[in-house]
């Protein structure tokens, strides 16, 4: 994957499916954690992102920082090592709320033809899955790295 915009450094844990970074903008230093969750399916994991703050990981919390396509890109370098380590893996990527879904949907918008180069994107509409169309509203995504 050729990497066009910054990211920032992160340091793999617990197996390379959580990673730990920090968010440095206008609105201070965060300590953020990229989780891919093991899920009851064989191969299947879930995507979360979250901040660590006060001892406890917040998956509710919206900075503000200034810094979202530079953590956007660190998601996406930190699926690339995860995807490194388990190859035939399933992520799943989830809204916790309907604003969040709306960037989810965004970013799989704009960003996906270069998404595609590298993986397989599946879009949940309900319960049906369909190839990725980036005119589709989802529910839910499902990404595979790209087989070879």
């Amino acid at each position: 994957m050729k990497i066009k915009t910054d990211f920032y450094p992160f340091e793999p844990i617990w197996d390379n499916r959580h990673f730990l970074f920090q968010s440095v903008g206008k609105k201070g230093i965060f300590n953020m954690l990229v989780m891919l969750e093991s899920k009851e399916e064989l191969n299947r994991y879930n995507l979360a992102l979250c901040v660590l703050q006060e001892g406890k990981l917040r998956d509710d919390v919206v900075t503000n920082n200034g810094d979202f396509s530079k953590i956007l890109m660190t998601v996406a370098v930190c699926l690339e090592v995860f995807f490194g380590k388990l190859p035939n893996a399933v992520v799943e990527i989830a809204a916790s709320d309907e604003k969040r879904l709306r960037v989810y949907n965004g970013i799989f918008q704009r960003k996906h033809l270069e998404i595609l180069l590298n993986f397989v994107v599946k879009g949940v509409l309900d319960e049906r899955k369909e190839l990725y169309h980036p005119d589709n509203f989802y529910h839910k995504f499902e990404i595979q790295r790209r087989k070879a």
